[in-house]
């Protein structure tokens, strides 16, 4: 009987790969949201000190 292995090392490296990937673009987004609510909070700022 043939022991095969669960995953190739091939495999395994492409997996990491992806993974790498997936939480590049996860922080990307993130940047993005930090961007947009810094945008948001400076306009809420600004319309306030128009209030005043």
């Amino acid at each position: 009987m043939k022991i095969i292995p669960l995953q190739t090392e091939k495999q395994r490296r492409e997996q990491k790969q992806y993974a790498g990937q997936v939480l590049k673009a996860f922080d990307d987004l993130k940047h993005v949201d930090t961007r947009d609510e810094k945008d948001r909070k400076a306009e809420v700022e600004r319309k306030a000190r128009e209030a005043l």
